[in-house]
Order: structure tokens, then sequence, then C-alpha cells
């Protein structure tokens, strides 16, 4: 029987860990402060041109490390947090404002923007930051993060707020925006007829249908999330995954000015005057994700609505100045995911070493719009420089290139640095008496000894000048606790000497020592960043040789050991334990070698597409050239280059059942070819719904760049994702899947042997298994009692009476065991059983293969391709494809407060997953709505679109800038 006084002391810490885990888990992890302090790099402000080296060399000086304290040898306890980092992640509340129809003044202020330094980059010093002291090295993050509610009874603490910071890494000139007048560029639109009086009223029926999803979809978000960034369309809550700076009400600016839902537009712009964007409840900012959908709706909204709404143009500035701290890098390379509170701001940075590619390389139409607006050129010198850096890469040769010349792979390192040589892991070590040898993988195994106090050993003892040891434990030693378990190795206090790594000859000589090859290692071990002048490690040898050969009688005797081969084994150690810590001295102190752009992957290999995580890079270099009226060639030049190989290496056609004349863009996995030159790898062949942009890019490009094959690749293309949408069972396309590429693009007719083939690639082993057994099993000998063996007329009823007076009846000591029941597997299926079964148990459509992902979030870019192929060729199949395309998301997504992303496109009744990205109204509607609207709505000839279907005037268009954009609710 339990005793309940035996365990009460247990039951009650047990109640207080789970509360207090439940209350720690709701209010985050705390942030500590910066190791380096916030004030400690604070530096007035300098005049540009002349002052400019003096104050990056001052941020470059101030990251220099100090001298260690008795602190940090011994190691303290984390500090308490400063109240600003205290409140980092407490959850901030301010409630949300009820929607209303009273209309407020613009605000005039555009002088809220702050004016432009003039900056410079200091590349000779930048390259003597220790890389381990620039944040966002190994820079991670996610686009979509949920701030977590406020839970009942919870107090909410003040809001911290970003301020301007001086800049750490200021450069001399800015780049200034191209001036002249616009180029010619080519007419983009068809040349529409008049349509007809039926044509035109069944427009206007589909229209009127697309509108109304459009106002239902907005009353949802009005009515049940106002402020908030996202509605979830089935429960009627809300979500904060963007900041929490009402993602879908900015986002969607345009499309109410556009649909012409005027009075909702007019209550929305109200709105956005009162969103902060100097605080926020989430740690980070998505650079990206912000750029494409706050300030591209903001400057979107502010240009169709003619300039009228200055709120609009101050509210962007308000945003572009808290992320511009996100490029005060040394190379001007932003940080992709950055820390905008002071605590993290006022600190140097340096951009990843893992980018997506897309994150960082699309952002030039968004900016190059504000510059434009403003007159303020710091906000197109901040893209620019990205631009010469992809520049750059894409014209380099050798080691330099990309292995697939012209395009770029999905990871990059836009760090600017290049590593030094590291140590390897393949020296040659002795072996021990007990097999101390390396390992598989090739890392030299240190042997395990008992240490007692006051004995010396490899780790803990160091070696003075008259030769004698150290206990590792003694006071004053050279090894302290930094951290748990971690010690710090012998000479880790000596000074660097000032200007080492300055000096030409020695920087070489200490580049090419070999260092650690990790990189993590590196940075817990104190003192690796000495050079190691010749002859050091000669004595280093011999010092440990000799240590180890004076040491080895006493240590024989305390270990009680009755021979002397452990003497030559330990002398051998110690010697390369010198040597592998000196090595380290030389790369401690990691320097960066400076260099642009280069692949984030070390392995050789590198993933290309024009899929996820590439897709907007390349989709800007024509939108870009069309912002800048054609006077910038550069964009040309990269569109062309990387269209040319897209089109050599990803695209593909799939093998349909309907034989259709279709392509699809791949991922292609290279890996470093074996003569220069060569493109070795292998091509995914998957279908992507992000892929499907690319039929719109490749016929607008074809039009402004004179390349007319392109639009039949861009039809092509297109229509590729218009059969994958009819080839489900809810005429939805799944946003990812795999196909079955041809060989031949001319030559590709259903072949259903080799589809089969596909979905079974290992058919012929399971046919050797039943070959090895015709029977279909294995069942072994027949498992038989031991009376069975003569079969059923051997069994006796009862024993026979003894034939010996008084003798015992033999007993069968051995009874009857139970038959057996031996595991036996079933047949294996036949090729075509197996087929039929995938097919029908996944629900493939025909002609996939796979289906990697069978969701629908709400995705806009197949019906984007297809209303730029609509708007470039007339051509009414377009409009028709969209149509059925609209009926069938519709149909599947709708819901109570908006439309769902679903579970499983090949179901007949989808699940609905209880959320509406902002880009439903932002692109996917508008897409809808433009596809059917009349054609001078938002002309290509005079809008360029961002990623996020927001529409910026093009300098080159016919109309003046102060009028407002046509309104296409009728004709």
């Amino acid at each position: 029987m339990i005793r309940y006084r035996r365990y009460r002391a247990f039951i009650a810490f047990t109640v207080i860990a789970i509360f207090a885990t439940y209350y720690f888990i709701g209010h985050g992890s705390i942030d500590l402060p910066s190791a380096i302090g916030a004030g400690s790099l604070k530096q007035a402000g300098l005049d540009a041109a002349a002052a400019a080296g003096e104050k990056a060399q001052a941020g470059l000086d101030a990251l220099k490390p100090e001298e260690p304290t008795k602190e940090d040898i011994l190691g303290v306890l984390p500090p308490l947090p400063t109240t600003e980092a205290a409140l980092a992640t407490t959850p901030v509340v301010a409630e949300a404002p009820k929607p209303s129809t009273e209309k407020v003044a613009a605000t005039s202020s555009a002088a809220a923007a702050t004016q432009s330094l003039s900056q410079s980059t200091p590349q000779d010093a930048a390259a003597l930051i220790p890389v381990h002291e620039l944040d966002d090295m190994s820079e991670v993050g996610e686009g979509r993060v949920e701030i977590p509610a406020i839970h009942p009874g919870e107090v909410s603490a003040p809001a911290i707020h970003w301020s301007k910071q001086p800049e750490h890494f200021p450069i001399a000139t800015t780049i200034q925006l191209p001036t002249g007048s616009p180029k010619a560029i080519p007419r983009i639109q068809h040349k529409f007829k008049k349509e007809s009086s039926a044509d035109k009223a069944d427009r206007e029926e589909k229209l009127k249908v697309i509108e109304n999803a459009v106002s239902h979809a907005w009353e949802g978000y009005r009515s049940r999330a106002w402020m908030k960034d996202e509605v979830r369309p089935v429960s009627g809550g809300s979500r904060d995954p963007f900041c929490g700076w009402a993602a879908t009400l900015v986002d969607a600016l345009d499309t109410l000015w556009i649909v012409g839902l005027k009075d909702e537009f007019d209550e929305a712009v109200e709105a956005v005057g009162k969103i902060d964007f100097t605080t926020s409840q989430r740690k980070d900012i998505p650079l990206f994700e912000t750029t494409i959908r706050y300030l591209g709706g903001m400057l979107s909204a502010y240009d169709l609505s003619g300039g009228k709404h200055k709120v609009l143009l101050d509210k962007a500035v308000e945003l572009a100045e808290v992320l511009m701290g996100a490029f005060d890098t040394p190379n001007r390379m932003p940080v992709t995911f950055y820390r905008w509170m002071p605590t993290f701001a006022s600190q140097p940075h340096r951009a990843g070493t893992h980018v997506v590619l897309a994150e960082i390389g699309s952002l030039s139409v968004e900016f190059t719009r504000l510059a434009q607006l403003t007159k303020e050129p710091k906000y197109y010198d901040a893209i620019d420089r990205i631009t010469d850096a992809f520049l750059e890469w894409q014209n380099a040769s050798g080691s330099n290139a990309t292995l697939i010349p012209g395009l770029f792979p999905v990871h990059i390192d836009a760090s600017g640095c290049e590593k030094p040589a590291q140590i390897k892991s393949h020296y040659s070590h002795p072996a021990g008496k007990g097999g101390d040898v390396a390992v598989g993988d090739g890392k030299p195994v240190v042997p395990q000894r008992p240490v007692t106090q006051g004995q010396g050993t490899r780790t803990g003892a160091s070696t003075e000048k008259d030769g004698s040891s150290q206990p590792a434990n003694a006071g004053g030693s050279r090894m302290g606790a930094s951290g748990a378990g971690v010690s710090k190795i012998i000479g880790w206090d000596e000074p660097l000497t000032e200007g080492d790594l300055d000096n030409k000859k020695s920087n070489t000589v200490a580049l090419t020592k070999e260092g650690t090859s990790d990189p993590e290692l590196n940075k817990k071990i104190v003192g690796w960043n000495k050079n190691l002048k010749e002859g050091d490690l000669d004595s280093a040898q011999a010092k440990a040789a000799a240590l180890a050969h004076s040491k080895a009688n006493d240590d024989l005797v305390k270990r009680q050991l009755g021979d002397l081969e452990n003497q030559k084994e330990k002398a051998d150690e110690a010697v390369f334990q010198k040597e592998t810590q000196a090595k380290m001295h030389t790369l401690q102190k990691e320097v960066c070698i400076p260099r642009g752009l280069a692949s984030g992957n070390s392995g050789g290999s590198d993933t290309f597409t024009i899929g996820g995580m590439a897709d907007s890079l390349y989709e800007y270099f024509p939108k870009q050239y069309l912002l800048l009226g054609g006077l910038e060639d550069k964009y040309k030049t990269l569109y062309e280059q990387s269209i040319d190989a897209v089109t050599k290496h990803l695209l593909f056609r799939p093998m349909t059942p309907q034989n259709a004349d279709i392509l699809f863009a791949g991922e292609y996995n290279a890996h470093t070819p074996s003569k220069e030159g060569a493109v070795e790898g292998a091509l995914k062949p998957e279908g992507a719904h992000l892929t499907c942009f690319a039929g719109g890019m490749y016929a607008m490009g074809a039009k402004i760049f004179g390349r007319e094959d392109d639009l039949d690749l861009g039809a092509k293309l297109t229509e590729g994702c218009v059969w994958a949408y009819n080839a489900t069972n809810t005429g939805i396309m799944p946003e990812h899947f795999l196909v079955s590429a041809c060989k031949d693009e001319k030559n590709c007719k259903w072949n259903e042997t080799k589809y089969w083939e596909e979905l079974d690639p290992y058919a012929e082993s399971r046919t050797q298994v039943n070959l090895a057994n015709p029977l279909g099993t294995n069942r072994g000998a027949p498992q038989v009692g031991k009376r069975d063996l003569d079969g059923p007329a051997a069994t006796i009823a009862h024993a026979p009476a003894p034939a010996v007076p008084n003798s015992v009846p033999e007993l069968d000591i051995y009874p009857d065991q139970a038959e057996s029941h031996e595991y036996v597997p079933p047949t294996p299926p036949t090729h075509e059983e197996f087929v039929l079964a995938r097919i029908s148990e996944e629900r493939l459509p025909t002609g996939m293969t796979r289906l990697l992902s069978r969701k629908y979030i709400l995705r806009p870019e197949a019906i984007e391709s297809v209303f730029y192929m609509y708007r470039i060729t007339g051509d009414p199949h377009w409009r028709e494809a969209g149509w059925q395309m609209f009926q069938a998301v519709h149909k599947y997504t709708y819901a109570t407060y908006g439309a769902s992303a679903i579970d499983d496109v090949t179901k007949n009744v989808p699940g609905q997953e209880d959320s509406e990205e902002s880009f439903w109204l932002a692109e996917t509607l508008k897409y809808f709505y433009l596809l059917f609207s009349q054609e001078d709505v938002v002309s290509l000839d005079e809008w360029v679109l961002n990623t996020e279907a927001h529409p910026f005037r093009r300098p080159d268009a016919e109309a003046a800038v102060a009028e407002p954009a046509r309104v296409g609710t009728t004709a």
C-alpha cells in the first residue's frame, strides 16, 4: 500500500516543476545581452567621405578581444538580463483597435525619413575582423514565426522600440539612381480588340463572382482579425507570424483599390497610420517577407492612389529605416533575419554563410521604388551592391564560378569571407598498446587515463620555463573552466602582438598553417590567435618529450606498471598533443580573407532551381530592368545569362497520358566537374507550385528583350501547371510532386511500361524472391509431435497392462509439444499488384510518380502565369483555363471567414487547415480579378508587379504619377 506521507515531498516538487515549466515555456527564453556591451560600440556621427575610414576602423578596433580576467578563467554565471533584454520576450499586448468608418487626414510628415549617412566600406580593415566576433555568421531563421498569444491574467510589459544606431561600416560614396530618359522598351501587352456584348456580359458576371470572393475574405479579416497578421478562416481566430504588423491589411491595400472597394481602402489606410514598425513581439525581422509584403504593399497602394495618401509613404520610410540596419555589414550584404532590438542592433554584424538565395536577391524592386519616390539614393545603393555582387559572381571563371555557369545555388555564403586553411584530421598518431589508433572517421583517439589530484595530465598540466609541471587544479593554473567541461590550452592568455596580421608576410605564413576543422571548437579555445614563429614547434616538441620522459618513472610508480614501454608512447603522444595545440594557436583568431559571393555548401555540390528558395531572384532581373526604364543593362545581362542556363539544364518535358506538349522546370543537383567547363550532376524531375511563375517570366522576358522563342517556352511551362491542376480529383495542383521525364523532348509518347517501372523500381528484386520460392512460401519441414511419426494408427488411447507383475508402467517423459506457429512472410506482390496498389492507396494522378506534398495553401503562382499569358498573347484559352482553376479553388477552400488551405488535393473531400496567408488577398484573388478585368487595368506597359503582385508605376508610363490608377470594377 502506498503511503502518501512518504511521497508528499516528491509530489509537491513535481507539481511545482510542472507549473514552472509551463510558465517559462509560455514566456519564452530570456535573451541575454551581447558579450560586447551595447554602449561600447556607440560612435559619433561623422562626415561621410572624409571620416568614413576612421569610423569604420573605430568599429573594427572595438572588436579586438580584451585580455581575459580572473572571471573569464574561472567562469562566471551569466549576468542578470538588462531591463531591455529581460523584456525582449515578454509579450507586448495592445488591444486591437476596432474598425472604424471615420476618415482621418493622412499624415503629411514625409520628413520622418532620416537623412542618409555617407557611408564607406573599409575592405582592408574589415578583413581583420575576427569572424567569431560578428553575429549572424550561421544565419538561420524562419519567415513565419508565430507570436505566442497572451494568456489570461498575464501582464503586458512596456514595448521595446527600435532606435537608429551609428553605422559600423559606413560607405564613402552612395550609388545614385540611373538618370536620363527611359529607353524605348517593346510593348508587352497584346493589342486587344473591342469585345462583343455577349463576351462582355460573360466576363463581368465572372468578375463579379471574384469581387465577391475578395469582399468575403476582407470582411472575414476585418471582423475577426483586425490589425492582426492573418485570420483563421475556419475558426475565426487570428495569428501573427510576420511581426504582428497587420500583414493581411497592408498586403491587401492595392487589391482593395483595384477591385473598387474604396471605403474599405480608406479605412485600411487609416489603420496603417497606427502601425508602429519600431516595435514587435518578434525578436527578428524576416527581411525578405517584410520587404515584399509590407514595404511593397504600402508603396503600391501609394502609387495606385496617385500619391494622395502621404501616410503610406511615411510609414514605408519608417519601416525602411528599420530594415536598413540589416545592410550595415563589412561587405554591405544584408542580414536576412535582422535582430532589430537596440541590444543587438548596436553590435556589428556580418551576413550569413548559408543564406537562402531568394531572400538576399529579391529586395531590389521595392527599395528601388522607394528611392524613386523619396529621391533618397541610399535605398537604391543598398540593393545595387547586391546586384553587383551577383553580376561579379556570374561572370567569374575557374574555381570562383558556380557549378552551373549563369545560375546561382539555393544556399550562398554572403559573409564576404573565405576561411583560411583548416587543421586536417589525419595526422599520424602513435598506436597505443591497447589499440589506441585513429578511429574510422580519421580523428585521432586521445587516450583516457584516470586523473588524481596533483597528477600532471596532457590536458591539464602546463610546462613552465624550468620544465616543471603544474597540477591541473592548482591555484594560478592556466586551465580554468570556461564552460561545462571545457578547458583552455597552454598559452591561451598570451596577447596577440599588435600588427601581427597586418604584415603581409606574417599573415601569409599564419594562413598557410593548418588549423582545427571545427570552428566551434576554435571559438571555445582561447589563445589560438598567436602566430607560430619559426622553430617554436621544434621547441614545443622537445619540451613535451622531455616532460613526458622526466615524468615517466613517477607515473610508473603511481600506476604500478612493471615495464617502461609506455615511456615512448607517452612522449610521442605529448609531442602530438603539443603539435596540434600549436597549429590551433595559429588560427584561433579566425581571419577574414575578403571575397565575393560564394556557395553556401562546402561539400563540392550545389542545388540549382528556379523554384522555392530561388524563384524571385530571377524574376526580379527583368522587372528591375523595367522599373529603371531600361537604363541599367546589367539586369538584362543577368537575366539572359541565367535564363539560357535554366533552359539548358532545368527545363524538361514530362511523359503524360495525353502526350501533352508541356514543360516543367526541375531541380538540378550538381557536383564538382571532373573537367573544366563540364556540368555534372542529376536533374530531379519535379513539379512545384512555386515554380509555376516561370511561364509568365519567360513570356514577359521574351517581349522585353526580343527573345521570341521564349514566348513558346513560357506557354508550355504555364500549360504544365494547368495540366497539374486538371490531373487531381479536386482540380487543384499539388504543392510538390515528381513526374517521369522524357529523354527526348520531341519524342515523348506515353509509355505505360516505363511509367510502371518508375512507380515500382524494385520489381526485379521481388521477382528473384518469387523464383527462388515457386510455391510462394518457405515453410521448411512440417512440425509434428513424436506420436505423429507413424500416422494416426499408432495412436493409442490407453496404456497396455504391464508385462511383468508389479512393474510400473513406462511414463512418457516427453509430452507432446504444441504444433509450432512459425511466421511465414506473405508472398511478395507481383509488379502489377504493386503498381495498382500504389496508384490506388496513394491516389496518384496518372503521370505523377510521387506526391511530395499534397497540400494547396492558396498559392498564386499558377494563376499568375495564366494572367501574364493572357495579357501578352490575348488568347482567350487562358481565361477559360483560369476560370476552371478559380471554380475548383473556390469550391474546396471557401470558409466561413475567408478561404482556407487544404491538406490533400487528391481527396474527394479535402480537410481545411484553418490557415489563410496574406497572399490570398494580395496575389491569388488579385490575379484572378485582373484576368477578367478590362485589359487596361494595371496594364503591363505601365506597371511592374513585384513578387507579391504589388504594382509599381514604371517611369516610362504615359500617365502622370499624380493620376490614380484606373479601378477595374466595370467597363
